[in-house]
């Protein structure tokens, strides 16, 4: 078996950082493509490599665009929502673990700021 490339490496990094960005476990993201957590551990510290199909697989389920999960190698596109400092993503996966309705009172409520702001 061949060694990781930094580019899997990366890939896989990128797919924890969307995960986490939309506020998955690896259990949740296992179970939408079919495979066990395990396998989605494997890919994200770059043991296995992700196969085309699979990539096309978690951008559908993550909503992101199939190139996102190259972010970071030389040439490619940034996607400036892996640019997140670390208090953003937690401040991040804190808002998606709550609730619908307390969801949307955030969003009306930043509304509210910056209507007031101007």
């Amino acid at each position: 078996m061949r060694a990781a490339t930094d580019i899997d490496k990366k890939v896989g990094e990128n797919l924890c950082k969307f995960r986490l960005l939309r506020g998955m476990s690896q259990v949740q993201l296992a179970e939408a493509v079919g495979v066990t957590f395990q396998q989605i551990q494997k890919y994200e510290k770059s043991t296995n490599r992700i196969s085309a199909s699979r990539l096309w697989q978690f951008s559908k389920i993550l909503k992101i665009d199939v190139d996102d999960f190259y972010d970071g190698i030389e040439g490619a596109v940034r996607n400036d929502a892996l640019k997140l400092a670390p208090e953003q993503l937690t401040l991040v996966n804190k808002y998606n673990a709550l609730p619908e309705p307390q969801k949307q009172a955030v969003q009306d409520y930043v509304a509210f700021l910056r209507k007031k702001r101007g």
